[in-house]
């Protein structure tokens, strides 16, 4: 509710007219008004988005040098490099990309792109399985720590 003062000074301004159903004080007031971003809802899944869910599930999908080059900006030789050390550079670069696309996405700027994040997330997981995988033989099999 409006406090005492602004009520007497809208009843001020109206004198000798009618006064409105809803004045300003009564829409600011938290009685039926809605301040700031309204309540995210709940997003219905499109047709056909149950494939991309298992596509993100798929290392499968994945092939590395079809699809890094237009999700990381990488040298050749850089794609080609498949040493331990070459794959922890890369995986330390889908992070700071997946990264950067958390934080566009959490701001709501208008170059987000879910398809991008979700392709950087499938090439992550599938490099760090090829990874580990990696890991696994090096060691003899003991499991990487």
């Amino acid at each position: 509710m409006a406090g005492r003062r602004e009520n007497e000074a809208i009843r001020h301004r109206f004198r000798g007219q009618d006064m409105p159903k809803r004045t300003i004080a009564d829409a600011m007031s938290n009685e039926g008004y809605r301040r700031g971003r309204q309540a995210a809802r709940p997003v219905r899944p499109r047709s056909g988005a149950h494939n991309a869910t298992a596509a993100m599930r798929s290392p499968v999908a994945y092939v590395r040098e079809r699809d890094l080059p237009g999700l990381v900006a990488l040298w050749p030789h850089e794609i080609a490099d498949r040493s331990m050390a070459g794959r922890k550079a890369l995986l330390k670069k889908l992070h700071r990309a997946m990264r950067a696309e958390r934080q566009r996405g959490l701001a709501g700027h208008w170059t987000y792109s879910l398809a991008r994040h979700a392709q950087l997330l499938v090439a992550f997981r599938a490099e760090k399985l090829e990874l580990a995988g990696l890991l696994e033989t090096t060691s003899g099999g003991r499991g990487a720590r």
